[in-house]
């Protein structure tokens, strides 16, 4: 949770690997999000 409350202030900063990391994650995300909404 910290990383988490570290990003309201800072944003992702992609300045290490977890920040890389968890930008992948929400990016997988939304295309799933997207795909389902379209009826794929």
């Amino acid at each position: 949770m910290e990383r988490l409350k570290r990003y309201d202030v800072t944003g992702v900063t992609f300045k290490d690997q977890f920040d890389k990391a968890v930008q992948d994650v929400y990016s997988n995300v939304t295309d799933e999000i997207f795909s389902r909404m379209a009826g794929e």
